[in-house]
């Protein structure tokens, strides 16, 4: 969410920047390009400011032409692949500007018979009930067509946007110790495709030991041109606030340690301590949270806390503490399974123990055949029949899981409990454990701040048969990390 209002915040001022360009008919863009010190390094924020300045501030930065300049006269350095950048399917095949990428592709690799290809693109375009990928038939025409290799190509067959096609194509430049690209699209895109991947090098330079040099760029032409766009612009800037947010979070190291801890045991700390220097490197605060996390998760493993079905006594009897009810997934028909009842039946002894506690019980709509039917729904409603008073009952209707409870819990406390303070949490047995590490884990990354920060500090359980295993928690904290 803090993600989406940033990038929203930038599309506003940068469309009123696009407004200015349409009043002045400038040729070249004048959009300055945003401090980014607040998401990423200083370090970084000035490097992807200074590539803004040359991709987009001067109209007479170079770009060979396909059928215009010799592929020969392109620049390489070591182990060198070209980055051939997909364009939208129609119909669930490749255009022919999508082709004619695929041809410039072919040419450089063919004057650089030493270098790879790699095709980047998943599965776009409304029609296409086959899923072809851009990438997998890019490849099938330079292979076809073209006369290359099968076994120069490398593909990446996920990135819908050219921020993934750079994340995902970083990877397998890393994997394959490449040491220089150069990018092949379309005249009108290399602009934006090369800050992108110029962004995301900086990156990978300063803070992975992974330094991949951006060192020529060759494009097919089409009517569009390559003079600088303001709209073109508008795009790259959002694009690259995105991808430095998205490299700069810590989240693809914090899941590298979290299946480290789960499969990897006395082992996983020593891979982990790299892993946070890293993230210390470039986000301390991000380390600091995962640090805290990973610390956590560790605790709960060895000595997990879980109450019996009465919360203990001296929790604030004031609305700072909130009783939060975790559902369980309903029968067919919509009724409540004997084990939520049993779960019910604790969060009433909890509601009339702390009379000034807000409830919020929260799961969505499980049952098969009563798609309407929602788990904090029935909770609530079993809850005011036993004489709780509605106006203390929420009912979070839509999670699906307990990563959801968790982050769909907190957004509403913030939105209309926002004094709350504590958490107590009351599941099964086997449950407290995964609820209070993914609550916690989302109260740590919202909250950095501890003195800022909604705490679980207690929890009440009744019985259950069922087993959450380490790789069960595993999966739910990386999925946590990413919202």
């Amino acid at each position: 969410m803090k993600k989406f209002f940033s990038a929203l915040l930038c599309l506003v001022l940068l469309l009123s920047a696009c407004f200015s360009f349409a009043e002045n008919a400038a040729e070249t863009t004048d959009v300055v390009f945003p401090d980014l010190s607040g998401i990423c390094s200083e370090e970084l924020s000035a490097e992807a400011t200074r590539l803004y300045n040359d991709f987009y501030l001067d109209a007479s930065w170079p770009v060979l032409l396909y059928g215009t300049d010799d592929p020969s006269l392109l620049p390489v350095s070591g182990k060198q692949a070209f980055v051939v950048l997909g364009l939208q399917l129609v119909d669930g095949e490749m255009t022919d500007e999508l082709k004619a990428r695929c041809n410039a592709a072919a040419a450089a690799a063919k004057a650089f018979p030493e270098s790879v290809l790699v095709c980047s693109g998943g599965a776009t375009g409304e029609n296409n009930p086959a899923r072809h990928t851009e990438a997998g038939l890019m490849k099938s025409w330079l292979t076809k067509h073209c006369g290359i290799a099968a076994g120069r190509i490398l593909t990446d067959e996920k990135a819908m946007t050219t921020a993934e096609n750079a994340l995902n194509t970083f990877e397998i430049l890393r994997q394959q110790g490449i040491e220089s690209i150069t990018l092949v699209t379309s005249d009108y895109h290399q602009r934006r495709a090369n800050l992108l991947y110029g962004s995301l090098a900086a990156f990978n330079r300063l803070f992975n030991g992974f330094d991949v040099t951006l060192i020529g760029s060759y494009a097919c032409v089409t009517e569009k041109g390559s003079a600088p766009d303001p709209l073109d612009a508008m795009v790259a800037l959002i694009q690259t606030e995105a991808i430095l947010t998205e490299v700069s979070s810590g989240v693809a190291e914090a899941r590298e340690m979290i299946a480290n801890f789960a499969s990897k045991g006395d082992q996983a700390d020593a891979l982990n301590a790299p892993l946070l220097a890293r993230i210390r490197a470039f986000n301390p605060p991000a380390a600091a949270c995962w640090e805290e996390i990973m610390n956590l998760w560790k605790e709960l493993s060895k000595n997990p806390e879980v109450n019996g079905d009465v919360l203990p006594d001296g929790l604030p009897d004031t609305n700072e503490l909130c009783i939060v009810a975790l559902g369980y997934q309903l029968n067919p028909d919509g009724t409540m399974r004997p084990e939520l009842v049993n779960r019910l039946k604790v969060v009433l002894s909890a509601a009339k123990k702390y009379p000034n506690a807000p409830i919020v019980c929260t799961g969505g709509p499980t049952a098969a055949n009563q798609k309407d039917a929602t788990e904090a729904g029935k909770m609530r409603d079993w809850l005011i029949a036993k004489g709780v008073s509605p106006e203390r009952v929420y009912a979070e209707g839509d999670s699906l899981s307990t990563v959801q409870n968790a982050v769909f819990t907190l957004n509403l406390l913030s939105l209309y409990e926002p004094q709350v303070t504590q958490l107590a949490l009351i599941s099964s047995d086997y449950h407290i454990p995964t609820g209070i590490l993914l609550f916690e884990t989302r109260c740590i990354l919202t909250a950095p701040d501890p003195s800022t920060r909604i705490r679980v500090v207690s929890n009440a359980s009744c019985h259950g048969t069922a087993a959450l295993s380490v790789s069960f928690q595993a999966a739910a904290l990386s999925e946590i990390a990413g919202y």
